[in-house]
């Protein structure tokens, strides 16, 4: 009797995470039209890994959130609101790379952290960034560059 039960609760479970799962999710009311674009962030011409970028955009009636993290060629899925692509229009793009030192590895352990910014801090601002997308239904891929590697103390 109880394999029996427990074997239906298994299958409730099984069957219940499976119901769930939803490939296409459906998007909130007001949710713009976004196209896949695939931006490449590149460093002194190099590839600029684990930098997260994030598009601010320049009309204002755009509420939806645009970022993505870059991965060891560079490259970014941008997602909107977690879906993937990106609405048309122009945007600032924000783009922020830290590095940290002296963090204590356990709570026993004192340290002095120290955190850096590895890219310039004119691109780590929206009002200061040079860094502008334009953004259509054609556009598949972007590459930015950051400029000149830089280690900067920000604390």
């Amino acid at each position: 009797m109880k394999q029996s039960f427990f074997i239906l609760i298994l299958c409730c479970v099984c069957f219940g995470v499976i119901g769930c799962s939803n490939d296409n999710p459906i998007k909130p009311e007001g949710f713009p039209i976004i196209y896949p674009v695939t931006l490449i962030m590149t460093q002194e011409g190099k590839p600029l890994t684990e930098a997260t970028v994030t598009l601010i955009a320049e009309d204002k009636s755009i509420k939806w959130g645009t970022s993505g993290f870059s991965n060891t060629e560079g490259k970014i899925e941008l997602k909107t609101a977690g879906f993937i692509g990106v609405p048309a229009g122009k945007f600032k793009a924000v783009v922020v790379k830290t590095d940290a030192e002296g963090v204590p590895t356990s709570p026993d352990e004192a340290g002095d952290p120290k955190v850096y910014t590895l890219v310039e801090k004119i691109y780590t601002n929206p009002l200061t960034t040079p860094l502008v997308l334009d953004i259509t239904a054609e556009t598949k891929e972007l590459t930015l560059d950051v400029g000149k590697a830089v280690k900067i103390r920000i604390n």
